[in-house]
């Protein structure tokens, strides 16, 4: 007598999203920096079709040469998902953490005020918990004039 017996098999179907290194790669250390120029308010300069992969991380570096204070703005455009959330870090010429970009929403931005403005500025942008996004990111330096009061 042969008996047979019931069995059951389970597929699991793994979905895996492929993400490709963007043209500024390798530009995962502050020493790999990618150099931008930045220009003014006016004409921020601007990045497109940019991608962190899992555990990237992606450095920029521009210079700012202001006689006083400067403003400086820096945006990354993305969509935010629950697997999609970029942060970012904005560093001075001595590479201490001045501002920091880390909302919940679509789009990342700083906008922060430096006295004496001068030197090369880095940003860093990374995926937060290790997301996968494909974004694009602008920059931009405003001068504050210094005003100067003489007396006569």
């Amino acid at each position: 007598t042969t008996t047979a017996t019931p069995t059951t098999t389970k597929t699991t179907k793994t979905t895996t999203t492929l993400c490709a290194p963007d043209v500024l790669e390798p530009n995962n250390k502050a020493m790999e920096a990618s150099r931008v120029s930045v220009w003014n308010n006016f004409f921020p300069s601007t990045i497109p079709g940019l991608s962190i992969c899992d555990g990237d991380h992606d450095f920029f570096v521009f210079a700012i040469q202001c006689l006083g204070d400067a403003t400086i703005t820096v945006e990354a455009q993305f969509d935010h998902t629950p697997t999609s959330d970029l942060d970012m870090v904005l560093y001075s010429p001595t590479n201490k953490i001045i501002a920091r970009g880390t909302s919940t929403d679509d789009n990342e931005r700083i906008v922060h005020t430096e006295s004496a403005a001068h030197g090369d500025y880095k940003v860093r942008v990374y995926g937060f918990q290790a997301s996968t996004v494909e974004y694009g990111i602008s920059f931009s330096v405003d001068c504050i004039p210094t005003t100067t009061t003489t007396t006569t």
